[in-house]
């Protein structure tokens, strides 16, 4: 639990930030507007389970928070809930991964006004692992998070880059044009993924044999959902599907180089052809993380 006590109403949103030693913000909390996961509306389980996304209280006087021990949650194409059995603090799933052992700053911010303290997290005292397995372990989760953001960015630019082609082209074009268009969706389309069969595939608890971003997102979210079982030195075999979801994560990455140089080239041409404005920004294809081994 982390307790604050505010002499006055805030001006505006306030800020609780959970800060390593190195100086990265491993959580971030806010008083401002909070939305539950899209699945909230339609999940897995009764409403009653579930938890409400965490927002600060900003009441004058004593207030306080708890903070899960957790960084923040990875970005994901599809969240489903893992029943806690407790009544309202079910959390949307998969979770951000929990902190190793040592001393943290929590910061909060009040009006442009920072205010820290530091706060020790323990181990815990049942778990009989080793400081070496914890963070053997956190290795891997980092790493397995780290994957995820990439396969985000790199879905992000396509998607971009597809609305930005979808403007470029009226709906009185060409031929040619109308199927230089739907070329580069397919060649898009052969690295997005589906982030609607997103959810099917996280249930199922394994990627979709072709690797494109939102299935590699998939495979990389269930890897993390399983370190959260207990507190472990990764094994060979989890250390051998990392390896291989990131061979996937490399390949769907360079299959993206090339539809940002070959397939925007060609649409280009097109364009120029029929003597229409090129108003493609070529993206900068996102580099695949070494996240293997």
């Amino acid at each position: 639990m982390i307790d604050y006590t505010l002499a006055s109403v805030p001006k505006g949103d306030i800020t609780l930030d959970v800060v390593d030693a190195s100086g990265a913000v491993v959580r971030h909390m806010s008083s401002g507007p909070a939305h539950p996961v899209p699945e909230a509306a339609r999940p897995t389980l009764p409403n009653f389970w579930e938890a409400s996304p965490l927002v600060l209280p900003t009441k004058v006087g004593a207030n306080r928070v708890s903070w899960d021990l957790r960084y923040d949650a990875p970005p994901v194409f599809a969240h489903t809930f893992e029943l806690s059995a407790n009544p309202g603090l079910t959390p949307p799933s998969p979770e951000g991964p929990l902190v190793l052992p040592g001393t943290y700053t929590v910061r909060l911010t009040v009006d442009g006004r920072a205010y820290t303290q530091t706060v020790a997290v323990r181990p815990d005292p049942r778990s009989a692992a080793t400081p070496a397995a914890l963070q053997a372990q956190h290795v891997l989760v980092m790493k397995l998070v780290k994957g995820m953001r990439v396969t985000l960015e790199g879905y992000q630019q396509a998607s971009t880059l597809r609305d930005a082609a979808h403007r470029a082209v009226p709906p009185n074009a060409s031929t040619e044009v109308t199927a230089a268009l739907a070329a580069l969706d397919a060649a898009i389309d052969s690295v997005t993924g589906d982030t609607a069969a997103a959810r099917a595939f996280h249930l199922a608890g394994g990627p979709a044999p072709a690797p494109r971003f939102v299935d590699v997102n998939v495979a990389l979210a269930s890897q993390l959902l399983a370190q959260d079982y207990a507190d472990l030195a990764p094994t060979p075999a989890m250390l051998a599907g990392l390896a291989k979801t990131c061979a996937a994560l490399g390949t769907t990455v360079r299959n993206w180089q090339r539809v940002v140089t070959r397939d925007v080239a060609a649409f280009s041409a097109v364009l120029r052809r029929n003597q229409m404005a090129n108003v493609l920004a070529t993206p900068s294809p996102v580099a695949a993380p070494e996240c293997g081994g």
